[in-house]
């Protein structure tokens, strides 16, 4: 029985560590990730990313005072589809094997369903 794990970045952020971090001083990078496990008994997406809307405004996608605290860096070729795709993967989730806290839910809101990791 084998098990993959690939980690991927989806975007980044840049902040002060002082709000994240009680007395931190400096600039903090945050590498926003989401994780692919393969596994013998099925295919599992945890979490995505950022929403590929904070590419082009992230204002409007997280709102200006959460915009206002950070930079992103989050360029096209960074979302999720696409860096599974680089890795050779199908960039289409079933909604039974995804597990997430963001770019899911919208999806699922937006389509009614979510697509299929073969």
């Amino acid at each position: 029985m084998s098990v993959k794990l690939f980690a991927l970045t989806c975007g980044r952020l840049t902040g002060d560590l002082g709000r994240l971090i009680e007395g931190g001083e400096g600039r903090a990078d945050l590498p926003i990730p989401a994780y692919l496990i393969e596994h013998p008994k099925g295919t599992v997406l945890f979490d995505t990313g950022l929403h590929p809307d904070c590419q082009d405004d992230p204002a409007a996608r997280v709102g200006a005072r959460i915009a206002g605290l950070f930079s992103f860096a989050f360029r096209q070729g960074e979302e999720i589809s696409a860096r599974l795709e680089a890795i050779d993967r199908d960039p289409t989730i079933g909604p039974r094997r995804r597990e997430t806290r963001t770019a899911a839910a919208e999806m699922r809101s937006q389509r009614g369903r979510l697509p299929r990791i073969k």
